[in-house]
Order: structure tokens, then sequence, then C-alpha cells
């Protein structure tokens, strides 16, 4: 009884006691693991009869339908655990966007296995009434034999027709070397029974292969039925196996966080650099783009404040007189031009007067307004009426002293400032 009490004790104790949580929890993942496996070995055991015949339709061999059936559940097992691990991974770290692709790709993959499964626990219940195999070996078989018959009727009829030609009747230069007539139709009806053959073959295929769907579709139908009676099971294998998968993912966060917390740390803060780094610029970004768009509306107000300023002037500027017509090297008008001594105004003579020569206008014109002078014009100040100085007219002076321009400028302006100047400034 001693020892009873102390191996009570003991295992009291021991499991009483706080452990590291993979010793706490360890025999709990061993469980799932194998759990898993197991789960992933009902759904190969199971998936591979409904492979086996898939491929044996396709490839009409044992030994290539087992090995190409044993691949795709590899296959298909692999790609199911890698799937969910990648979205346990992700979706444990809360990071589900990163998570959403791998769930839909397992989703994708466990409705292949679903079906898969199913079908072959149907095939293994019923192995004694699935014929699919005997169904398509005996109508390989059948075609075989007739594509064999065939070919051996058209082997046939060519040596036949290699005989013909092999001994003409025909004679030309003291020689056969021509086929008869009647050798002739024989040939064209060796020919005739070569296609006969060929179309009696396609015809037989075609017979054979809707004899061989109708008996396969009879045997899938029983099949079907009985892999409905399987959907719940097999959906509960496909359950616990998300479960165990999800089971261990969630173990093996808890194990890294508590033996490698430097890792977890690390994580972290590259996670934290990563988010404030994304958010500066975002920030950034968002605000050189508000500040453009302020920037673009000013310019384009300036632009249309500068169209609407452009539109008003020309509409309110006063209709000038088109400038009349000069010949030879007349001094351009400026806007101290008076009236009075525009060209029109000036005093003509004989001497200044232009004299039109229909072949030397220009030569005549300049030579003439070179040595005309203008002393005879009389040019006064449009202010004080003053005679202008002969400099003053021939630069088309308005007034004669700068006073006379500043007294003209303020009263013809008396809505605006009026201009002072010192009078040291309004020397003649």
């Amino acid at each position: 009884m001693n020892k009873i009490y102390s191996l009570l004790k003991s295992f009291a104790v021991s499991n009483w006691q706080k452990y590291s949580f993979k010793r706490e929890w360890a025999a709990v993942i061993v469980l799932l693991i194998v759990l898993k496996l197991a789960t992933s070995a009902a759904s190969i055991f199971s998936g591979f009869y409904y492979l086996d015949n898939f491929f044996f339709s396709f490839t009409n061999s044992d030994t290539a339908a087992k090995v190409f059936a044993v691949v795709a559940l590899i296959l298909i097992e692999g790609l199911c655990a890698l799937f969910l691990a990648k979205f346990f991974k992700f979706a444990i770290r809360l990071e589900f966007a990163t998570a959403a692709m791998p769930l839909t790709c397992a989703a994708l993959v466990f409705w292949i296995s679903f079906i898969v499964s199913t079908n072959g626990i149907a095939l293994y219940a019923n192995q004694s009434e699935d014929l699919s195999k005997d169904i398509n070996a005996k109508y390989n078989a059948a075609i075989e034999s007739a594509k064999a018959q065939c070919a051996a009727n058209v082997k046939q009829a060519n040596d036949y027709i290699a005989t013909l030609k092999a001994n003409p009747q025909g004679w030309s230069g003291g020689k056969r070397c021509m086929l008869s007539d009647f050798q002739t139709q024989e040939v064209a009806k060796a020919f005739e029974s070569i296609e006969s053959y060929k179309r009696a073959f396609n015809e037989t295929s075609k017979d054979i292969e809707k004899q061989r769907n109708l008996e396969l579709s009879e045997n899938n139908r029983a099949t079907i039925d009985t892999a409905d009676r399987y959907y719940k099971i097999v959906t509960i294998i496909m359950i616990v196996q998300v479960v165990c998968s999800g089971g261990l993912w969630f173990f093996w966060c808890k194990i890294a966080g508590q033996d490698a917390p430097d890792v977890d740390y690390k994580e972290s803060v590259q996670d934290i650099y990563d988010k404030a780094n994304s958010l500066i610029d975002n920030g950034l970004a968002a605000c050189i783009t508000a500040k453009f768009d302020v920037i673009t509306d000013a310019f384009k107000t300036l632009n249309d404040d500068m169209k609407m300023k452009e539109i008003a002037a020309k509409s309110t500027a006063p209709r000038t007189a088109a400038a009349t017509r000069r010949t030879g090297f007349a001094v351009p008008e400026t806007p101290q031009t008076p009236p009075e001594i525009a060209p029109e105004n000036v005093v003509k003579n004989a001497e200044t007067e232009t004299q039109i020569n229909a072949v030397t206008v220009a030569v005549s014109d300049v030579q003439k307004g070179v040595q005309t002078s203008s002393v005879n014009a009389v040019c006064t100040c449009a202010e004080c009426g003053k005679p202008l100085t002969e400099s003053q007219m021939v630069r088309r002076a308005r007034f004669c002293s700068p006073r006379c321009r500043v007294t003209n400028y303020n009263k013809t302006h008396a809505d605006r400032k009026p201009i002072v100047i010192a009078e040291s400034n309004l020397k003649d």
C-alpha cells in the first residue's frame, strides 16, 4: 500500500505542478498530430479508389492509373495542409488581409478533396458492385478487336492491289507493262473495300463507346447513390482536419512566444516601424496633394481673372483710325505728336509737295523728303500757344516745355492725382 500511496502522491504532484507550455501541452500536441495524420490517411485511402478508376479510363493501364492516383492524392493533401497552415499562421496574427488568399485556396482544394473522398468511400463500400474497370476493359478489348480486324482487311486489300500491279496484263512495245481493264476494275474495287472497312470500323467504335457510356452511367449512378450516404463521414473528417490544424498552430504560437520571445519582439518592432512609415508616407502624400490642389486652383483663378480683364479691356478700348500709308522714310507717329503737326495739317507748297512719278515713285518721294525743309511749317504749343522750335517740330512735340506738358496733363486729368514737380526740374 505504501508503494501505491507514493505512486499516487508523485502522480498528483507531477500533474499539479506547473511546467513550461510545450511540456504542459506535449501530450495534446502529439495527439493532435496523430489525429491530423490519421484524417489525411483516411482521405488518401478513400480517394485512391475514385482516382484509380478515373485515371484508368484515360490510360487503360492499372499501373499508370495507380501511379497517377497516388501522385494526385499526395498533391491534394499537401496543398490542403500548406494552405491551412498559412491561413492559421496569419489569422492568429490578426493579418486577415494576408490570410484571405490561402483561405480561398484551401476552400478550393478542400472541395476537390471532398468530392474525391466521398466517391472513393462509395467505391470502396461497393467494391463488389463497382464494375467500371471491368466495363472499360471489356469495351477496350472490343475496340482493339475491331481495330485489328479492320487492319487485317485493309492489309489483305493492299496485298491484292500490290499483286495486281506486279502482274500487268496489258502490252506495250512487246512487253506487259500496263494493267488491263479487268485489273484496273479490281484495283478500284479493292480501294472501295478499304474505305468500307474503315467506315465499318468507325461505326463499330461509335456503337461500342455508346454501350460503354450507358453501362458506366448505370454503374456510376449506383456509386453516387452510395456516396450520398458518406457525405457526413467525409465532412466530419475534414472538420477534424481543420480543427487539428488550427489547434496545432495555436500551440506553435504559444511555444514560440515562450521559448523565443526575441522573435516576437523583433516582429512587433518591425510591424510598428512599417505601420509608422506607411502612415507618414500617406500623410505626406495627402499634404502634397492638398497643397498642389490649392496652387492649381490659385493659378486657375488668376488665369480666369486675366482673361476677364483682357476681355473687358478689349470691349472698352477706343477704336483708333488706321494709320495712313506714307511713302519714303517717314518718321512714325508717337503719343506726343500733336494734331497740329500731323502730316495732313502741315502747310504744303510746291517745293515740299511730292511729285508722283510712275517709274520712280519711291525714289522721288525719298529725295523730295530729304530736300524738303520744315522751316515753312507753323506749329504752336498746345498749352500756351508759343511757336515750337524746328527741333521740336522734327520730334513732333506738342508742348514747348516740360512745364506746359505737366500743366496740360493736370488740366485734362482732373480726376487723377495731379503731378507736382519742382521748379528746378521744369527748365526749358
